[in-house]
């Protein structure tokens, strides 16, 4: 109810207050219904006052609602574009796991001494599987593999 409407109404009841003059029982019945009107009226204005307060809260929550909504989606944007740089880092760094396994695999090949052990008896120049490769492993694992 407007809070005018309310106001017109109490002007209302305090007009009939002073019509019905002095007569008891006139008196009687109508200061039942008054007092039951003018409670009303001041309720209706306790309530029109806390639908006020009402409307502020939910106009400050808005507020605090659409902030906190730009938060989460600036925060959802970062975890995306971290995301996609995670997974970037990730490609890169199994990419960095090959080809340190591809040059491991031909370290060891080198470091095992048993592919310099020769294949007969030693006279002058001999061959071993180091000799033989000619490096052809470690080219192969230098060119990613290939």
């Amino acid at each position: 109810m407007d809070i005018n409407r309310i106001k017109q109404i109490d002007g209302k009841i305090d007009e009939m207050h002073q019509t019905l003059g002095d007569s008891p029982n006139a008196m009687v019945n109508f200061q039942a219904v008054y007092n039951d009107m003018k409670y009303l009226i001041m309720m209706a204005l306790d309530g029109q006052k806390e639908a006020n307060k009402l409307r502020t809260k939910i106009g400050r929550m808005k507020i605090t609602i659409k902030k906190k909504d730009r938060v989460i989606r600036t925060i959802d944007h970062h975890n995306n574009r971290l995301g996609n740089d995670n997974r970037a880092k990730t490609t890169v760094l199994e990419k960095f796991r090959e080809e340190n396994k591809r040059l491991r695999e031909a370290l060891e090949y080198y470091a095992d001494t048993k592919h310099y052990e020769p294949y007969c008896i030693p006279v002058g120049d001999y061959a071993t599987d180091v000799t033989e490769d000619n490096g052809e492993i470690a080219r192969q694992a230098l060119d990613g593999g290939e």
